[in-house]
């Protein structure tokens, strides 16, 4: 009997060996999930970037950690324009020059590594458009969401909870500047 006994513990301790290995396979680090994630997050973020942004340092995906790290490359014969900082909470602020004398076109880069060192590349092709203030006119006609520079005076200013908002005018008309 205690033979018995002995080989069904050790059928059992094979068969809990193959779960056990079975569902290791399952959670383990799966770097196009990660670069399907950070590519959700960030395809559709507009080309042309007039001002500073922020993008994460981390992703969290079936329980695995994948470690993301930003980088630039600018064009050929481009030598400042945009700069990425490591933030202390882990996330990345890409710098861009919102002065810049020139269109600005770069090449953002992240880096997805896994628990096991193994990485993934996402680039983003991006563009800081050259400084120019624009007059009414232009901004009426400006696309939703585009990045726009208007001068004017600060002629009214609305306080809600966490949203700051600005009404200003210039001579030509007036503007209202949201989710500041």
């Amino acid at each position: 009997m205690k033979k018995k006994h002995f080989l069904g513990f050790l059928a059992s301790l094979a068969c809990l060996t193959c779960f056990a290995a079975c569902g290791g396979e399952e959670n383990a680090p799966d770097l196009n999930k990660a670069k399907d994630m950070l590519d959700g997050l960030y395809k559709s973020a507009a080309e042309v970037t007039g001002s500073d942004f922020e993008r994460v340092g981390k992703l969290t995906i079936d329980k695995n950690d994948y470690t993301i790290v930003w980088t630039v490359e600018l064009a050929e014969g481009v030598t400042e324009g945009v700069t990425v900082t490591k933030n202390e909470d882990g996330t990345y602020t890409i710098d861009v020059d919102e002065e810049a004398e020139a269109d600005v076109a770069y090449v953002l880069k992240a880096t997805i590594t896994d628990k096991n060192g193994k990485t993934k590349v996402v680039t983003y092709n991006h563009k800081v458009p050259k400084f120019a203030e624009m007059t009414h006119e232009e901004f009426v006609a400006a696309e939703d969401e585009a990045a726009v520079v208007v001068k004017g005076v600060v002629t009214g200013i609305v306080n809600t909870d966490s949203k700051h908002e600005l009404y200003f005018e210039d001579a030509d008309g007036g503007y209202y500047a949201y989710d500041l």
